[in-house]
């Protein structure tokens, strides 16, 4: 059962590290291609 979990635990961690990486990716592509057209801040 403990094994489980931490088999459980560690997918999620990882998953969550991912999903954080490409959400952060987005924001900075999106940021960039807003000050390149002119209408974000800067």
């Amino acid at each position: 059962m403990r094994a489980g979990w931490r088999a459980v635990t560690e997918f999620v961690v990882l998953f969550a590290g991912l999903l954080a990486y490409i959400v952060v990716g987005l924001v900075r592509e999106a940021i960039g291609w807003l000050r390149r057209t002119g209408r974000g801040p800067g």
